[in-house]
């Protein structure tokens, strides 16, 4: 959907008394994924929301190509076992 039109048109037609806090509280938590899917022209782009629970079915894989070493690794780590304090990440 067009990202100007997701918290003005969409959500508040599709859920009963949405506010913006709604949205904030399911992105913060990691319940809810907001992930970019194009341009749709001028300053606006298309976005898809997915649930996390279900975001490994539904988001395309990411373009790895331009990433370095380090970040691979770094990658690797988070889909092996999920989220880490920094000072482990530093650790190695």
């Amino acid at each position: 959907m067009p990202a100007s039109a997701l918290e003005s048109l969409v959500l508040p037609a599709r859920v009963k008394n949405y506010t913006g806090a709604a949205l904030d509280e399911l992105t913060s938590s990691g319940d809810v994924l907001i992930a970019g899917a194009g341009a749709a022209g001028g300053k606006d782009g298309w976005l898809a929301l997915h649930t996390a629970e279900h975001a490994s079915l539904t988001l395309p894989p990411g373009d790895r190509s331009e990433l370095d070493a380090f970040a691979l690794r770094l990658l690797e780590r988070f889909e092996s076992t999920g989220a880490y304090f920094v000072e482990e990440l530093a650790a190695g």
